[in-house]
């Protein structure tokens, strides 16, 4: 059996005390899908137009600019905490359930600024209701290349992408691995579904099964060390 899964995989072994199984003794990795990255929101109200401005007028605001994100120990809350740990600011979290509040609250100007899912904050962005600063990924997006990364910005080494991979029960023989990662990487290769997947702000970006896994413990410690500075923590 194969299971596709979030990179939610490489952050809940650290923010839940107990899960009902071991993602890294329990699954094995196949092949990485995809990605998608996020993009940094602030408000128009705030006279900033570079990730650079911004860092600036939050150090100088010290804790009063307010983030929004999709809840306590989201992709969005962490990418929160990454930005203050890599920018050395300090703002506060505000935590939503769901996508659609925590945007509402930036649109209305509740909060201050949002790490937002690409394809659903592009929209807002093209009308300027929201005003774009950055991808949180290391590459430029097709869909809207003039808007920087937030690594080619200045702050070096931020990199929040959602990712999709593939993975299978431990014990499953090596053999079986190598197939199912020859026949899931050949059936992505086509172009139209590359095309429909960059038309959905999601890149295709498959792996060997060593390459994930690799990828994956970089990630259970990246995140590891984001919250245990944050002190999150969640018991449900």
């Amino acid at each position: 059996t194969a299971l596709i899964i979030s990179s939610t995989y490489t952050i809940n072994p650290s923010l839940y005390q107990k899960l009902p199984f071991d993602p890294v003794r329990d699954l094995k990795p196949v092949t990485r899908i995809a990605s998608s990255p996020f993009l940094l929101l602030v408000h128009p109200s705030l006279p900033v137009k570079s990730v650079q401005e911004f860092i600036q007028l939050t150090r100088a605001g010290a804790g009063r600019i307010t983030y929004a994100s999709t809840g306590q120990g989201s992709p969005s809350h962490l990418a929160g905490e990454l930005f203050q740990a890599l920018a050395k600011v300090k703002m506060t979290h505000v935590p939503f359930k769901g996508g659609a509040p925590a945007m509402l609250s930036l649109l209305q100007g509740e909060s201050f600024t949002m790490f937002a899912n690409f394809l659903t904050a592009l929209p807002q962005v093209r009308e300027k209701r929201v005003r774009a600063l950055g991808v949180t990924g290391l590459k430029r997006s097709t869909l809207a290349p003039d808007i920087p990364t937030v690594d080619e910005s200045g702050l070096r080494g931020f990199e929040v992408e959602q990712t999709y991979s593939v993975v299978t029960a431990a014990g499953t023989p090596p053999d079986i691995i190598n197939r199912l990662n020859r026949e899931i990487t050949q059936r992505f290769a086509v172009a139209d579904v590359r095309q429909r997947l960059a038309h959905e702000g999601i890149e295709l970006q498959t792996s060997t099964p060593a390459e994930l896994g690799r990828l994956n413990a970089a990630q259970f410690e990246k995140w590891l060390k984001v919250i245990q500075q944050a002190g999150i923590q969640r018991a449900d």
